[in-house]
């Protein structure tokens, strides 16, 4: 395959997080192309490739990601590259937020020299990201070029192309060749202007003198060095300008984008701040006798190109009749925007600020660190922190003042004082703000609220509609032409230009003076408008603040809507068509439905801090106990209404009144009545014809509610009539019930005023069919009571099933919720005429699940239950004559029983009415029922008796809380189920716990997943049997152990002999370990050291082979071969293998000869003295210690008796510790047992741990067992930890096609290791088992290592 172009490395470490998930996306491209080109589809093999291309830093990625290798269950082909890469596609793609998107697309702005199509296509690439791909293709292609269109006329650079544009609509692909063309002809024009400026005459400037003090002339500057230059060479062209700071152009040059633009710091033309020279200085510093010349610039704007870029320019003005606080203004030479506070008496500057004009270099003096004054906030006793003060020049238009300025280090915004602004001419006192109060004179502009734009969030999902125009009769054309022009003289409304995307119809309404009413259909923008959500307040909640004054006053908001101004994004969503074209509004329409909430928002954070003041939207309150307290407070609201620029109605404002209307409600010092307008209202209703006018009416007098006791069941002949499926029929019923609504409204009586100081109680008492309550306070000084609201409620077919106790129970947690808002954090009396509740209602008491559950409910409450007989509850006509509609209460109770029966239901194997009829069937939970209706309990079982106040009855049902007591019947049924995918014991509990309950039921889960054979053969091995440890031989070299150590980095094996008795250790390079080779390297050694007795090895080929065994009968050597899978066995030569193994991954990374410093161990391994024995291994083996680089006397010890005991102790001591570390245990297995073998080779994933076939036990010696096949007949040995005992009972309902997959699994003979014991199995009978295997290039011989193994 040709890969001479290979995909670069994808170094995602040193890519910068910004753009890394751009780079990985085209990045990823490259590499699909390379796939496609070689036309590579295998998933492992793509995946593999692109880990390789990728580098390390990829590599090193995916490695750590999670899940790379979840798969389903059932697949043709694994997808391992299609999961890779979106495991990867998550890691480097971050979450995109799509209206950040469509921010970033707006802000885009054509970029100085930059060609036109390239702009064009920064938009394109920015709108893919924007989140469009979700419309339809036609939606979103008009979506795309509309946005386009609106970025382009606000981003491009050419004042000409955006005239073009607006002269007309038109089509992107239009205005993508108009640009181009605009472009061309402007390039053009630069090279035919270029002779001419090569030609043109220096520039003039005007010179005069004045003193400067900080002012000195370089000596390294000319006099003539603002004198114009001819155009420098190419080889000059690497300069940087001086008026832009770029390089490769002069200033002179036409491609100089500071041509025609104007220094903010200086205010000259030609040049950019960045790069200015002028140092400015005060007025104060100039310095008698030191004059230096000032140059200002008079050149006249060049004509070109240059002329179309738009000039950046400030302009300090100051419109007094526009209401506006914030303004731009002149300190020490630096533009800072600041809002006038006619309340502060100092000027403040915000630390921000302050940082700003230090790096414009403003020209302060008397620049003084701390303060000594102390300034406080309004309405707040804590000092501000001040940094310093400074004295600076105040430039507003032409007067010029000098002022005292503070940095504050917590300040929000740059305040000019009271005194100041006077100065300056900006704050004026007299007629003017009396008339802006009064809704301003003439065609002045509407006042707005100083520093508020609203902003109208809309759902990006909607598609913006366009509604044609609606005619307008032609006698109303010019009093609609008269409001309009009214409209835009006083700024509400303004000209569209431009396309619009949403736009709305006007509608014209007739007043009942005559006039007409301007109205903007806006029911289609406001399906799009995603509300705040600001809470709007309750009626309820503001009769609660009133009542602690005696003298009122109630101000009228003026057009409120119309105070707050829209944020330039906002102003098209309100587009509306006329006769006359598209107009728009500039302040908050009415109309649209977050407006409300808007202005509420804006009134709560005006009048926060105001005490004694409430407001609903226009409408506000303002109280106070005595004629001072009350100006005080009402002088403080109209201050800030005349900060924020809120126009009164002063017609509807009343002030220093002792009674007035607020919100349909009459308020008086004795209480509240309903207002003389609801009265009326409600009186000249005449006789209802259909349902919507008894709607209508109910919802009047559901207004009034509050004033009368037992309107539920007045009104219950009226509501019957506005159900579904019920005729209209007006009779007497209805016509009684009309006339009494409208008689108690008539005749309320007044409600007294919540004050939280008193006492309270809340009177509640239930029917068989309604809940009534009473809330009443007494006054803690002439102790007589007041009636402060009445409430009712009908029962659901549900609760009037309850007993009587849990009825009155409901009542007063109901009660205690319905007038929560006048009980929170207040101690009250909760009077109840049921005695029961005196003690349930108790902490130590213990009542059934359902009051339990409501009596929680009120833990946030401080209240004491008080008992009164039922003649003198006050709540009892309320709770007996209410029959309205009925509505739940506790809605989540019942939510639960229907979640529990609809859960019950969905399981095909067990339905509700299995678990009803086994409920009525079994003995204990009849019992149970009868206890629940008697309250007795003595007779239960004991785990039914402790938990008896947890016990109810739903729907034939038992249920502890809200879980299924299982009948037992049942039970089996239900521990099946539960086990359905065969999780644990944990798991399994977790789950029947959750929903259902039955005496010792976890006991009966361990035994049932104990039991379960599917479970016992993917479960874990058992645990290790306790270690049998060898005796120390009688001499040395009389037991030795052999296994080979490789392959290493060059192919070498090393043949590793240790001897039991001195732990000596013999090493034997070797490249072929064959047999005949393995023997040789033997009796080399054993003619050194003898020949062994017995001799320990693994299975592998060269040991179980029958050359080497004929060797070791030769020799007279007893062979001693370890069971397959059990390296434990053969223990001391693993461990040197490991010890040796260490010493060469040293040498291998040090990069030294790995055979010297084997060499090298083994001297250190023979001289020193070993852990176990205490004994050097050569001063074992004969008889002296070798002598090494370290110095020592020779000695010989011959007490091997000491030698023999220290063995076996520290022997003793490592099985025991092995034994506790592995937590070994017998196994159990004995002579006889029916035992499941353990699968040694998994060929994926889902293969069990155990076979499914069965063994039956012959013999067993220590861990050493043998078995044999029950199917068979072969023999085998094994470790007793890869040995299972089949379980004698188990779970039923075993998968058939998973038997029968397990009991078809070929199994390949495992001959006995131990000759003694067993004979061994021929190699025909071995050949006849074997699989047929495919054709091999070159002949293979059967590995005899392998005989010993079952192939799976």
């Amino acid at each position: 395959m040709d890969e001479s172009r290979p995909i670069p490395t994808f170094r995602c470490e040193q890519i910068e997080g910004s753009k890394l998930a751009k780079e990985w996306q085209e990045w990823k491209g490259s590499l699909q192309y390379y796939f496609d080109s070689y036309q590579i589809t295998d998933q492992k093999l793509m995946r593999a490739k692109m880990l390789h291309f990728g580098g390390p830093q990829l590599q090193k990625v995916f490695r750590t990601l999670d899940g790379t290798e979840d798969f389903p269950l059932i697949v043709v082909q694994k997808p391992w590259y299609d999961v890779a890469i979106d495991r990867l596609d998550q890691y480097f793609k971050p979450r995109k937020q799509d209206v950040l998107e469509r921010h970033k697309l707006r802000n885009i702005r054509q970029l100085p020299n930059e060609r036109f199509a390239h702009y064009v296509l920064r938009l394109r690439q920015q709108l893919m990201e924007c989140g469009l791909e979700k419309y339809a293709t036609e939606v979103r292609i008009s979506i795309e070029e509309m946005m386009l269109v609106d970025v382009i006329v606000e981003g491009c650079a050419s004042q000409e192309l955006r005239r073009r544009i607006l002269e007309k609509d038109q089509s992107l692909s239009d205005i993508e060749a108009l640009g181009a063309s605009l472009e061309s002809v402007r390039n053009q024009e630069k090279e035919m202007n270029a002779a001419e400026l090569r030609d043109r005459p220096a520039e003039i400037y005007k010179v005069h003198t004045a003193d400067r003090s900080k002012f000195e002339r370089k000596p390294e500057r000319s006099e003539n060095r603002f004198a114009t230059r001819p155009m420098k060479t190419d080889k000059e062209m690497s300069t940087k300008c001086f008026a832009c700071g770029l390089v490769g152009h002069i200033s002179r040059s036409p491609t100089c984008p500071a041509k025609g633009r104007t220094c903010r710091r200086c205010q000259s033309i030609g040049h950019f701040e960045k790069v200015c020279r002028k140092r400015l200085s005060t007025p104060n510093s100039i310095a008698p006798g030191r004059k230096v010349h000032v140059i200002e610039d008079v050149v006249e704007p060049q004509p070109g190109p240059a002329a179309e870029e738009p000039e950046r320019k400030v302009y300090y003005t100051f419109h007094a009749g526009n209401n506006t606080n914030v303004f731009n203004c002149k300190i020490g030479g630096v533009a800072v925007e600041m809002l006038v506070d006619s309340g502060s008496d100092v000027n403040l500057i915000t630390a921000k600020t302050w940082d700003e004009l230090k790096r414009q270099q403003v020209r302060v003096t008397e620049c003084v660190k701390g303060c000594r004054k102390t300034l406080k906030a309004y309405g707040s006793d804590k000092p501000l922190e001040v940094l310093g003060t400074f004295r600076a020049h105040v430039e507003v238009g032409k007067r010029t003042i000098d002022a005292e300025f503070f940095v504050t280090l917590s300040g929000q915004r740059n305040l000019l004082g009271d005194v100041t602004s006077k100065q300056l001419g900006i704050l004026k006192i007299g007629m003017e703000v009396d008339q802006i109060m009064d809704g301003g004179a003439g065609q002045a502009p509407y006042p707005k609220i100083s520093g508020t734009r609203i902003h109208i969030h809309m759902n990006p999902d909607m598609v913006p509609i366009f509604q044609p125009v609606r005619r307008i009769p032609i006698p109303l054309e010019g009093a609609v032409n008269a409001k309009l022009d009214e409209l835009l003289a006083k700024d509400i409304i303004e000209v569209k230009n431009g396309p619009a995307a949403w736009v709305s119809p006007l509608v014209v309404a007739n007043k009942a003076n005559g006039t007409i009413r301007l109205c903007v259909d806006l029911r289609r923008v406001n399906q799009a408008v995603v509300r705040e959500r600001h809470p709007m307040p309750v009626i309820d909640d503001i009769m609660t603040k009133i009542g602690k004054g005696k003298i009122w006053s109630v101000l009228d908001v003026k057009d409120a809507f119309f105070l707050l101004e829209l944020d330039d994004e906002s102003k098209d969503i309100t587009t509306f068509i006329t006769h006359r074209g598209l107009y728009r509004f500039k302040r908050l329409p009415f109309g649209l439905v977050s407006a409300p909430e808007i202005f509420q928002r804006t009134m709560d954070e005006m009048l926060a801090d105001c005490e004694g003041a409430y407001w609903y939207l226009d409408d506000v309150g303002v109280e106070g106990s005595t004629v001072e307290e009350h100006d005080s407070r009402l002088q403080k609201v109209l201050a800030r209404f005349k900060e924020k620029g809120v126009v009164l109605n002063w017609d509807k404002c009343k002030m220093r009144v002792t009674d007035f209307e607020f919100l349909g409600f009459k308020i008086n010092p004795s209480g509240i009545e309903p207002s003389d307008t609801k009265r009326d209202a409600v009186m000249s209703f005449r006789r209802p014809s259909n349902e919507s006018e008894v709607r209508s009416f109910l919802g009047l007098a559901n207004y009034m509610g509050k004033f009368i006791p037992n309107l539920a069941d007045i009104d219950e002949p009226l509501r019957k009539l506005t159900q579904k499926g019920i005729q209209f029929h007006w009779g007497d019923a209805e016509e009684n019930a009309f006339n009494k609504i409208k008689y108690h409204i008539a005749n309320a009586k007044s409600l007294g005023f919540y004050r939280a100081e008193d006492d309270t109680a809340v009177v509640a008492d239930a029917s068989p069919h309604a809940l009534g309550a009473v809330l009443i306070q007494t006054d803690k000084q002439t102790r007589q009571s007041r009636v402060i609201c009445y409430a009712s409620k009908s029962l659901t077919d549900t609760e009037r099933r309850y007993c009587h106790t849990e009825k009155e129970a409901l009542a007063l947690v109901w009660s205690v919720e319905r007038f929560q808002n006048y009980l929170i954090g207040k101690e009250f009396n909760l009077v109840t005429d049921c005695k029961a509740l005196t003690f349930l209602f108790t902490p130590s008491s213990r009542p059934c699940a359902r009051i339990e559950r409501w009596v929680l409910r009120l833990q946030g409450f401080q209240y004491k239950v008080v008992y009164t007989a039922g003649p003198s509850n006050i709540a009892d006509v309320l709770s007996r004559l209410s029959v309205s509609e009925p509505r739940a209460f506790d809605d989540s109770e019942e939510l639960v029983v229907r979640e529990i029966a609809s859960t019950a239901a969905t399981a095909v194997a067990l339905k509700w009415h299995d678990i009803q009829k086994a409920s009525h069937e079994d003995e204990v939970i009849c019992q149970i029922f009868q206890a629940l209706e008697s309250g007795i309990s003595d007779q239960l079982p004991l785990p039914y008796k402790m938990i008896f106040g947890e016990l109810c009855r739903v729907d034939e049902v038992l249920l502890r809380g809200d879980r299924i007591v299982i009948p037992q019947s049942l039970q089996q049924r239900v521990l099946q189920l539960a086990h359905e995918g065969h999780p644990g014991m944990r798991i399994m509990k977790g789950h029947l716990r959750a929903n259902v309950w039955w005496s010792k039921m976890d006991a009966q889960v361990e035994q049932y997943v104990k039991t379960c054979r599917s479970c016992s053969l993917v479960s874990a091995p058992n645990p290790p049997e306790p270690m049998t440890r060898k005796t120390l031989p009688s001499r040395p070299w009389e037991q030795i152990a052999i296994d080979f150590l490789g392959p290493l980095p060059e192919g070498e094996y090393l043949l590793v002999c240790v001897d039991y008795y001195s732990r000596y250790i013999e090493v034997v390079e070797m490249n072929d370990i064959s047999t005949s080779s393995t023997t040789q390297e033997l009796l080399t050694v054993f003619s050194r050291y003898g020949i062994p007795e017995s001799l320990r090895a693994d299975n592998g080929p060269q040991f179980s082979s029958e050359e080497f065994r004929m060797f070791c009968e030769e020799y007279g050597i007893c062979l001693v071969s370890t069971i397959p899978y059990w390296p434990q066995m053969n223990g001391e030569v693993e461990r040197q293998n490991r010890s040796i193994l260490k010493r060469l991954k040293i040498a291998q990374e040090l990069g030294r000869d790995w055979r010297k410093e084997l060499r090298q161990y083994m001297l250190m391994y023979h001289s020193a003295a070993h852990s176990t024995t205490g004994k050097a291994p050569s001063e074992l083996m004969f008889g002296w210690r070798l002598r090494s680089k370290v110095p020592n006397v020779p000695t010989v010890d011959n007490q091997n008796e000491a030698v023999r005991d220290r063995d076996m102790l520290e022997k003793e001591k490592g099985r025991v510790y092995a034994d506790n570390h592995r937590k070994a245990k017998s196994s159990g297995i004995e002579v006889g047992d029916t035992v499941l073998a353990k699968r040694m080779r998994k060929e994926n994933k889902l293969s069990t741990e155990f076979t499914s076939e069965e063994f039956t036990v012959l013999d067993k010696k220590g861990t050493d067992v043998t078995i044999r096949s029950s199917s068979s007949g072969k023999t085998y040995n094994r470790s007793s930890a890869h040995l299972k005992v089949v379980p004698k009972t188990g779970c039923s309902g075993e998968d058939p096609m998973l038997q029968n997959q397990l009991g078809n699994e070929p199994e390949l003979p495992v001959p006995s290791t131990s000759t003694a014991i067993q004979p061994r199995i021929s190699s025909a009978d071995t050949a006849a088992d074997k699989a047929p295997e495919r054709a091999s290039r070159r002949p293979k011989a059967e590995s005899s290592r392998l005989k010993d193994y079952i192939m799976y």
